[in-house]
C-alpha cells in the first residue's frame, strides 16, 4: 500500500509493467481518484504519442483541455447488464460495478468471447451498439450472440457512436 499522490504515481507504472506489451516510457499513466470503499485506484494508460499528437492539434486549435477521457468511461451502462458498443475497429466494454474497458474488435468472435467471459447456462443480458455499416458487415456474428445470451438488444446507430457518447 502507498499512500501520498506523488508516491502512488511513481508506483503506478512499475506495479502494472507486467501486465502492460509496451515499454513504460511509452506511456502516459493517469490516475484517478481512489474509491474509499474498495480502495481500488483506476488508472488510464496512453501511448505517450498518442497523447502528445492529440496535445499538438488541441494547441494547433487553440483549444486547452481541462481533461481527457477514455471513450470506454462514456460507454453508457444498463442495471444487470452487459453493454457493448462496437466502434470502428474496438469493442467497449461496460457492466454494472466495473470498470469499462475497449478491446481490438479485430476478429470480432474473438473480442466477443472475451467480453462475455465464462457464461453460466441462461448467459446474460446484453445491450449491443453498433452502426449501421457495421452490423451490416458483421450481422451473423452479432445474432449469433442470441444463442449466447439471456437477452440481446441491438441498437443500431445511423450517425455513428459519437451522439452515444456525447450524451453521457
Amino acid at each position: 500500500p502507498v499512500r501520498g499522490a506523488s508516491r502512488i504515481a511513481l508506483a503506478v507504472p512499475f506495479a502494472l509493467e507486467e501486465h502492460l506489451a509496451s515499454d513504460l516510457e511509452n506511456l502516459h499513466f493517469a490516475i484517478g481518484a481512489r474509491d474509499p470503499s474498495s480502495s481500488a485506484t483506476p488508472v488510464a494508460i496512453i501511448a505517450r504519442s498518442t497523447l502528445e499528437r492529440w496535445q499538438a492539434l488541441w494547441d494547433a486549435a487553440g483549444i486547452r483541455p481541462d481533461a481527457a477521457y477514455a471513450e470506454s468511461s462514456l460507454i453508457p451502462s444498463a442495471p444487470n447488464a452487459l453493454v457493448l458498443v462496437l466502434d470502428e475497429g474496438t469493442l467497449h466494454v461496460s457492466r454494472t460495478n466495473a470498470a469499462a474497458y475497449a478491446l481490438d474488435a479485430e476478429p470480432l468472435p474473438l473480442a466477443l468471447d472475451l467480453a462475455l467471459g465464462e457464461q453460466t447456462e441462461a448467459g446474460e443480458h446484453v445491450t449491443f451498439y453498433v452502426s449501421t455499416a457495421d452490423y451490416t458487415a458483421n450481422k451473423d456474428t452479432i445474432e449469433g450472440l442470441r444463442a449466447r445470451t439471456a437477452t440481446l438488444q441491438v441498437k443500431l446507430l445511423p450517425d455513428g457512436t459519437l451522439p452515444l457518447l456525447a450524451a453521457q
